[in-house]
């Protein structure tokens, strides 16, 4: 009888773990790459101080404040859905992360899916020696918390869309920048600042499979890359450039804006940014980083009792403290501001244009096109000004602005984004 009993438990005892390993398994049916770690593949490096395996688990200790960054450079992949378990084993601040890198050209460009042994995920990318956020930190109740607990995390990618996971359950889905002709899956793990001693991160099972066909769908999702029409307006100088670098027809928020709240929504197809009584609201998509590009988007003042007030399109922005803008207002000027820490300069200060249409609910088409460090700025496809200045080095992002009056609060309505590379007409020379 205690034979039997002992059999009946071994067998549940496997039912349950092989059904929980194909719960969280990737879910592409042709394997691309599989590394369960028994020895330590060359391709991940030699082993060291820092890395090693054991047991089935590749284990990885970074120095005391700082990163280790482990890319197979064995294998290119194009679309993926990869996966690997994760187990933070030991560490004096559980507030550091460790993750699944995706999209790697090389150690200097690469997108990583990081969670902490506190509960909370972020999707970042390193390019240009700076780390930009796709996806800011969040907090899921789908990780599981403290030392010990092993993470199941998957990526799947699709074109310029990237799905993350954990736990089989789905976080969030995000435009990016994959790099062109393949790139290399991999593995990072941090240390914290003033520790006395090493994080301990293990991963195991790592898989990489084909993705089944069909789209990544999730409910923050903007559409892929592309001409974006609307019936009520014209855009006689849409965007010349021939390369579309990022796209949003703001049917959602996609998380490279940040999260929704009072000052910033999306919905049937626009932007809405509600600024502070008295104060002005930067909204940065911090998931792609630009050097010369040809951007463009709408812009109407759609509820304001004072249309002096100006928003409009941000562009070779560091942060929130240091950006250019092209600004107009609902009563038919336009201006050019710069930031610096801060502080407000105007390369091109507040003057008319017999281009912009005025008044509230008009809407307005901007396009900003730069190259080096000269900038052309166009309004309902008429160029209205070129001006030289400071890009900051390595690239800028783009996003938006719109300001408040001093005693009301001002409404505005962005649609229709896009960013190419601009074509070598756009210039003269």
């Amino acid at each position: 009888m205690r034979s039997k009993t002992g059999v009946i438990i071994f067998v549940a005892v496997l039912f349950l773990l092989f059904a929980n390993r194909s719960a969280f398994a990737c879910k592409g049916s042709q394997v691309l790459l599989e590394d369960n770690f028994s020895t330590l593949d060359p391709a991940w490096g030699e082993k060291s101080a820092n890395l090693s395996v054991s047991s089935g688990k590749l284990i990885v200790q970074p120095e005391v404040n700082s990163s280790y960054v482990l890319l197979n450079q064995g294998n290119i992949f194009e679309d993926i859905d990869a996966c690997v378990k994760l187990t933070q084993v030991k560490s004096d601040d559980p507030t550091y992360s460790a993750g699944l890198i995706f999209w790697a050209k090389d150690t200097s460009d690469y997108y990583y899916f990081l969670v902490t042994s506190d509960g909370w995920y972020s999707v970042k990318r390193w390019v240009n020696q700076r780390s930009l956020a796709p996806v800011d930190w969040r907090k899921s109740p789908a990780i599981k918390n403290g030392l010990g607990q092993t993470n199941h995390l998957r990526v799947v990618t699709k074109g310029n869309k990237a799905t993350v996971y954990v736990n089989d359950t789905e976080l969030i889905t995000f435009s990016g920048q994959p790099p062109q002709g393949g790139s290399f899956v991999g593995m990072i793990a941090f240390s914290p600042e003033k520790a006395t001693n090493k994080n301990v991160w293990e991963f195991s099972e790592l898989k990489v499979t084909k993705p089944e066909p069909g789209p990544v769908t999730q409910p923050e999702v903007t559409p892929q890359p592309g001409p974006v029409t609307q019936p009520e307006v014209t855009q006689p100088d849409a965007n010349k450039g021939g390369e579309v670098l990022q796209a949003d027809n703001f049917t959602t928020l996609d998380p490279g804006w940040g999260e929704a709240g009072p000052n910033l929504s999306a919905a049937n197809g626009k932007l809405t940014l509600q600024a502070d009584v008295n104060a002005g609201f930067v909204a940065l998509n911090q998931a792609n980083r630009f050097e010369d590009i040809d951007a463009g988007i709408n812009v109407s003042m759609a509820k304001s009792e004072d249309q002096s007030w100006g928003g409009g399109l941000v562009f070779w922005a560091t942060d929130y403290d240091n950006y250019y803008a092209l600004l107009v207002s609902g009563d038919g000027q336009f201006s050019i501001r710069r930031y610096v820490n801060a502080r407000s300069m105007a390369p091109v200060d507040w003057r008319e244009s017999s281009a912009l249409k005025e008044g509230i609910g008009q809407v307005n088409y901007l396009r900003v096109v730069t190259k080096g460090n000269q900038v052309t700025v166009y309004i309902n496809g008429s160029e209205v000004v070129t001006f030289n200045s400071q890009p900051p080095q390595g690239g800028g992002f783009i996003g938006v602005k719109g300001s408040s009056a001093e005693k009301s609060q001002i409404i505005w309505e962005f649609s229709e984004l896009k960013v190419t590379k601009p074509s070598s007409s756009d210039f003269p020379g």
